[in-house]
């Protein structure tokens, strides 16, 4: 027998009256109920040959029809994303694919939803993702605007190291940025000066995989600033760009 018409026996709208009434006859998701509303009953799970009557009252909560679809994934969901990392395009050369949308973005938001998968939101419909998320986006987005300022008023300058090698430079504070290239490869490297030491300490040369210098600059940007910064969330946030941004 469909399983639509398994809807449609006795048996079933006896239980989920009894799952309703033990919810309030309101949606437990969005609270919504009453006249105009829907009412559906949801199994979190389910077991083959089981009828949907049979089983425990506990293992079922009643959700209206629009909450219901999205917890199928036929509907995308508006809440409950994980925000997986942000990208920044260089321009308006991506859009958003929340349902309804379709704006031209340039920062790209990754977020996944169990039910649904994988998304790129803007910056405005990313605000539907939870409380948490969205304030690490905030923050990311307002780091990635700063990597963003800095490429554009620091531009690179060539010089050499001692040995003769070529490299690009910018200056970050009392810090340098460099950037070596060679055969379209890139690689960066930072030099911290701290307060009362007179020389620079170089870190290791990293490779990273991106397109231009300008790319490599915004990457010892937020590498430096991971370096300098005392604080463990935004260091948290810079190794997250930085992992994500350097792509090996």
């Amino acid at each position: 027998m469909a399983y639509r018409n398994l809807l449609r026996n006795q048996k079933w709208f006896e239980f989920a009256d009894k799952v309703k009434q033990r919810d309030g006859f309101v949606c437990s998701n969005c609270g919504k109920g009453g006249n105009g509303i829907t009412l559906q009953v949801h199994h979190d799970s389910y077991v083959i040959g089981r009828m949907p009557w049979e089983y425990p009252v506990s293992a079922c909560h009643t959700l209206c029809s629009g909450c219901h679809a999205r917890e199928h994934g036929i509907i995308q969901p508006d809440s409950g994303w994980t925000l997986i990392e942000i990208n920044d395009t260089g321009g308006l050369n991506s859009h958003c694919e929340r349902q309804g949308c379709r704006q031209e973005i340039r920062y790209e938001h990754v977020a996944y939803h169990p039910a649904w998968g994988y998304m790129v939101a803007g910056s405005e419909c990313i605000n539907h993702l939870t409380i948490e998320d969205k304030m690490l986006c905030e923050d990311s987005l307002r780091i990635y605007k700063q990597a963003a300022s800095f490429v554009d008023n620091h531009p690179l300058n060539r010089s050499q190291t001692k040995k003769g090698q070529s490299y690009l430079k910018c200056t970050y504070k009392h810090h340098v940025i460099r950037v070596y290239s060679e055969s379209g490869n890139f690689a960066v490297q930072v030099a911290v000066k701290r307060e009362g030491v007179k020389f620079y300490d170089y870190s290791d040369v990293k490779q990273v995989k991106v397109d231009n210098a300008e790319q490599a600059q915004e990457l010892g940007y937020i590498w430096m600033r991971g370096m300098l910064s005392n604080d463990k969330k935004e260091t948290e946030i810079l190794r997250k760009m930085w992992v994500s941004l350097r792509k090996t």
